[in-house]
């Protein structure tokens, strides 16, 4: 199913160029099934085929990079306004639509607690961290919408470079890979939840 998607994704962005990944990005952002990666992922094979040196760097930083970058920064607007006015509440009620759960939600505040915009720029450079959790995330904790705006264009630019980057140099087997990447997300949710578990419980043990 999902192979068959992914070829008439490509067919669709070989047609329609730039255009074809804002559509994309925009799908893969509310149709939860599709792996994130997917879709810049199939951008960097069809439309860097061929392309070398300053083409190839406009095609991946231009049509990619900033196109998808911005799709998504103005499309996780709904999800931060989510987490803004309705909060946990809301997630719980809502979370299998939205493909996220409530544990993963509060382990992304407990991460972003501090209120650094360094950290949003992180998480959303990370191709593996789910865009829409960071989005309710930062709205639940009310960050500043502007820096919010800002942090995560800077972080998505470079998030859909790497990807694209990988579709071009995987050729054929970016959709394994996509969906390597996708399921690493719940392994480093995994991962940063046994790190703060750890953490609190050797602070506890150097107070004692």
């Amino acid at each position: 199913m999902l192979s068959e998607i992914v070829d008439y994704l490509v067919t669709k962005i070989t047609e329609l160029d730039w255009i074809a990944v804002v559509i994309g990005v925009l799908i893969e952002t509310i149709i939860v099934p599709i792996p994130s990666p997917v879709i810049p992922m199939a951008a960097g094979f069809a439309l860097l085929e061929g392309s070398q040196g300053i083409e190839a760097l406009f095609i991946l930083g231009v049509k990619i990079g900033f196109a998808g970058g911005l799709t998504a920064t103005l499309a996780n607007i709904p999800f931060y306004y989510l987490g803004k006015l309705g909060g946990i509440p809301i997630i719980e009620r809502f979370s299998r639509y939205i493909g996220i759960e409530v544990d993963e939600l509060n382990k992304a505040i407990s991460i972003l607690g501090g209120k650094s915009w360094l950290q949003i720029v992180i998480y959303r450079a990370i191709p593996i961290m789910p865009l829409s959790l960071v989005s309710i995330a930062s709205g639940i904790l009310e960050y500043d919408f502007k820096g919010y705006l800002t942090s995560t264009l800077v972080g998505s630019i470079p998030r859909y470079l790497i990807l694209g980057y990988l579709g071009w140099i995987t050729r054929d087997l970016y959709i394994r890979l996509a969906y390597t990447l996708d399921n690493a997300e719940t392994a480093l949710i995994i991962l940063i939840t046994i790190g703060l578990i750890g953490y609190i419980i050797v602070k506890k043990l150097i107070k004692r």
